[in-house]
């Protein structure tokens, strides 16, 4: 029943047909077409190039099938894999994913071995066609423009993060000149609020309603700050306000021209001064 209706189909809709190859989940079908009659083949007991095949091949990059066609389209380079057998194709793919392959080229691997497998196996003398041939142009296009805005947004965050910490490091110069001719202000409190791995701009949405957020890198991560007092008192103050906008864990911390100092070392310069 599956080999006639996918025959009917065939004929009504891609009257041009020579070769259907249908992979099922545990076994594959090929259907040739000689004018009226249909010659049709079906696999053994083995399930190489099938869609459990595909979702072995998913699992061992940690994905699922879904992703692993997606990735497929995203490839430039193709490489040599196994598809009769999962245990030999794992030999292949695993090196390379070790090696730094990419996954995409990897994914797209995995589908045209298998279809070098079948037309191998069953004597196809066919080629294989290109993504192109296979998806729709408008589709392809679409894939193109989102990765090339992706790629552009991130572009300009990163601009925007370099031009960031060049206007804050002439800030922290103007300071440091400032407090070398003794009229800036040596000591300042600022409240933490946020700390983590990744810089970010200190005019994302998630800083709403703070006042002059500051970053400095401490201890390898991107600490996050508001505020700007000459006393302990006037910022332990803020602290409440910043807790009230979200920022839970938010605590008071101190600087000396523009270096992160403990309390302790404050007090001992408070000493030195009186």
């Amino acid at each position: 029943q599956e080999v006639f209706a996918t025959s009917e189909a065939i004929r009504t809709i891609e009257k041009d047909t020579n070769v259907v190859i249908e992979l099922g989940g545990e076994d594959a079908k090929i259907i040739f077409f000689h004018k009226n009659n249909i010659d049709e083949r079906m696999n053994g007991t083995c399930a190489g190039g099938t869609g459990a095949f595909i979702d072995q091949m998913a699992t061992l990059m940690n994905i699922d099938a879904a992703e692993l066609d997606r990735l497929s389209l995203e490839s430039t380079e193709l490489y040599p894999i196994a598809s009769r057998c999962g245990v030999f194709a794992k030999t292949d793919i695993q090196p390379l994913l070790n090696q730094g392959a990419k996954k995409s080229d990897v994914a797209a691997s995995i589908f045209q071995a298998i279809c070098e497998y079948k037309m191998h196996k069953d004597n196809v003398k066919i080629s294989i066609p290109t993504t192109e041939q296979l998806i729709p142009k408008n589709v392809l296009d679409k894939n193109k423009q989102e990765k090339e805005a992706q790629l552009l947004a991130k572009q300009k965050e990163q601009e925007r993060l370099k031009k960031e910490r060049e206007e804050q490091k002439q800030k922290e110069q103007e300071r440091k000149k400032e407090n070398e001719k003794g009229t800036g202000i040596d000591v300042v409190y600022r409240v933490q609020f946020a700390s983590m791995k990744n810089q970010i701009s200190t005019k994302d949405k998630t800083f709403d309603g703070l006042d002059d957020v500051w970053a400095y890198e401490f201890d390898g991560y991107w600490k996050y700050c508001a505020g700007l007092f000459a006393t302990q008192k006037e910022a332990s103050n803020y602290v409440q306000k910043v807790r009230g906008l979200g920022h839970k864990d938010a605590f008071v911390v101190v600087f000396y021209k523009g270096k992160r100092i403990t309390f302790e070392q404050v007090r001992a310069l408070e000493k030195e001064k009186s």
